[in-house]
């Protein structure tokens, strides 16, 4: 994959925080470890996108924030929200017309 798409593989998610060619990380680790690699990633100085939950606890939650903030680095929490199967579903009915003829649509998350 690495060779394909031109970049660098990493052995561990270690290796990408002392790379200082990373600017940024993506953990799609189990939820019990977001807290502990999105800190430790942030200590690194690099910006993280981290799935939901991006913290365990409210505390925890909070001491990231702070964390990011302090260091002036983005931390965001990923919402696939719009790839969920209940959006494949809508677009099928609407595509059949099963709900009838899509006149508008409005939106927030």
């Amino acid at each position: 994959l690495a060779r394909e798409y031109g970049c660098r593989a990493a052995g561990d998610y270690a290796e990408p925080l002392a790379d200082d060619d990373v600017d940024a990380v993506y953990l799609p680790l189990p939820a019990s470890m977001h807290a502990e690699w999105a800190g430790a990633a942030l200590r690194a100085g690099k910006h993280v996108l981290v799935e939901k939950p991006a913290a365990m606890s409210g505390a925890d939650a909070a001491e990231l924030c702070a964390l990011a903030r302090s260091r002036g680095l983005a931390l965001v929490e990923n919402v696939l929200f719009v790839h969920h199967s209940q959006h494949r579903a809508v677009m099928r009915y609407v595509a059949d017309g099963a709900i009838g003829r899509l006149q508008a649509f409005d939106a927030a998350f």
